[in-house]
């Protein structure tokens, strides 16, 4: 019998509600697929968000504790009466052996005015300890000195009020902070400059020749059995000493044989022992101020001085200059020498 009409309506009917459905299922999944992804994407995000949060924070906590270390160090460092030293002598803690302590040059003692270290900010500076179980920060460890904890560092917590969805102080971080003595460790990387120096009176040759006797050069360093590590003046080291600003770039001035590095291994190990380069402010310690050019007035060494710098006084001649020496950018708290030809005026003898 063939189809009537109504049965093939039927039929396309069936066929289009087929279709149909099959198109609403795939927008389903799709819709499905689209929330699945914006909800990965929101959460990724939201991570993103909250790390780079954590981050500033710690950063904004770095900051603080700098702003607070160099406070203290001005604070009792400052000062042109004040000494500093680490602590090896006075301390045997885990951690603590490095800590910088300060002392007043006016009122010497065992005991310092602070150690120069976080946990020293409070009413007991002196009461600093690296013990406690997960209340000190290793700021100085295998990284960077080859030994594990050598310098653990209190940590100290970053206290906020009106914290929102808070009540009271809140702790919203932490911080800890440590300054390290410089003047205790060995400049190694000092370049010899004195050739730049060709002004006057410096531009005889014998002059040039005595300016190295008063700046200290010094030589490289040597490791526990005497033998050297690097000598930062030898032909290889020469174009490479004036460009080391930290001690990390020592590591690539090269051994004595002008081909081996000295390597970073070997600079972790000397961390407390080596520096790039120290700078100091010429302080009088004891009467404060600044030291005296004695090259200017070298009365200021007394009579002893004058009498062992006046020819006559000291060779019984009558004539010649030779006993009189020119003392140039000498220290009243150094020893003097003579590192110039001789002046031309010199007193006549009584």
């Amino acid at each position: 019998m063939p189809p009537t009409a109504d049965s093939r309506r039927i039929q396309a009917e069936t066929r289009t509600g087929g279709f149909a459905l099959l198109i609403t299922l795939g927008l389903l999944a799709f819709l499905v697929l689209l929330l699945l992804a914006l909800a990965a994407l929101t959460k990724v995000e939201t991570r993103n968000a909250d790390g780079a949060l954590q981050q500033t924070q710690a950063r904004q906590n770095a900051l603080m504790a700098l702003t607070i270390a160099l406070g203290r160090l001005q604070k009792f460092a400052g000062p042109d009466g004040r000494v500093t030293a680490t602590a090896e002598a006075f301390r045997s803690d885990n951690g603590a052996s490095h800590y910088t302590g300060v002392w007043d040059a006016a009122n010497p003692g065992a005991t310092p005015l602070t150690w120069l270290v976080s946990g020293s900010e409070g009413a007991n500076p002196l009461g600093v300890t690296s013990a406690g179980s997960g209340e000190a920060v290793e700021l100085v460890g295998a990284g960077t000195s080859v030994t594990t904890n050598d310098v653990m560092a209190p940590k100290q917590a970053v206290i906020a009020n009106d914290v929102p969805g808070q009540a009271g102080a809140t702790i919203v971080g932490n911080y800890a902070w440590w300054i390290g003595d410089q003047g205790v460790k060995a400049p190694v990387s000092l370049a010899d400059r004195t050739g730049e120096i060709t002004y006057a009176p410096y531009d005889a040759v014998e002059l040039r020749r005595r300016i190295r006797q008063q700046v200290a050069l010094g030589a490289g360093p040597a490791d526990a059995t005497g033998q050297t590590e690097f000598e930062p003046r030898d032909a290889a080291n020469t174009p490479l000493s004036p460009k080391v600003l930290m001690t990390g770039q020592l590591a690539l001035l090269r051994r004595p044989d002008g081909v081996t590095p000295v390597g970073s291994d070997t600079v972790r190990r000397n961390f407390f022992a080596w520096s790039a380069g120290n700078c100091a402010v010429l302080a009088a310690t004891k009467p404060g101020g600044l030291r005296q050019d004695l090259s200017l007035k070298p009365e200021l060494l007394g009579s002893a001085f004058a009498a062992w710098a006046d020819s006559r006084a000291i060779h019984g001649g009558s004539g010649g200059t030779h006993g009189a020496c020119h003392f140039a950018h000498v220290s009243r708290r150094e020893s003097s020498r003579c590192v110039a030809p001789p002046l031309s005026a010199h007193r006549t003898a009584e």
